[in-house]
């Protein structure tokens, strides 16, 4: 629900849907278990967060290694003529830790990890935003030295 609540922020900033790329697991909104069926809630007022959200990797395809890739190699930037090393990235990574799955089934990305890996490629700003933390107070870290 993070997500989708993060995504319709963007969204409500003006930043258009196809400067957007969302990776999510997508396991909420038509499970079995979900009484509202096909709909996701961030909150108790019951506004679906699911709805409009446009989901570029899901399911399998959401693993550690996509996401550094598609960092460096984003299809949406790359029709564009663009690249992340001249945008700004707002980053938001989002784990829910369930009780009955085991912590070796869980795989993390630490931030300092995928700065590294990329080796700053950015010329714009990175803007983490931590899971514990409201979605407006997050990290901002300029690779362009300033």
């Amino acid at each position: 629900a993070n997500v989708y609540h993060a995504y319709h922020i963007l969204r409500a900033s003006k930043i258009p849907a196809e400067n957007i790329t969302t990776i999510a697991y997508d396991d909420i909104a038509n499970n079995l278990k979900n009484p509202f069926k096909g709909k996701v809630f961030h909150d108790y007022e019951h506004k679906d967060v699911y709805k409009g959200v446009v989901i570029d990797y899901r399911g399998k395809d959401v693993k550690p290694y996509i996401f550094t890739n598609v960092l460096k190699d984003d299809k949406k930037l790359e029709k564009r003529g663009e690249s992340y090393g001249n945008a700004n990235v707002y980053h938001a990574y989002h784990i829910l830790r369930a009780s009955k799955i085991p912590a070796e089934n869980i795989t993390t990305i630490a931030y300092d990890d995928i700065a590294n890996n990329l080796k700053n490629p950015f010329k714009g700003k990175v803007f983490h935003d931590y899971e514990d933390k409201d979605v407006y107070k997050c990290v901002v870290i300029d690779y362009r030295g300033k």
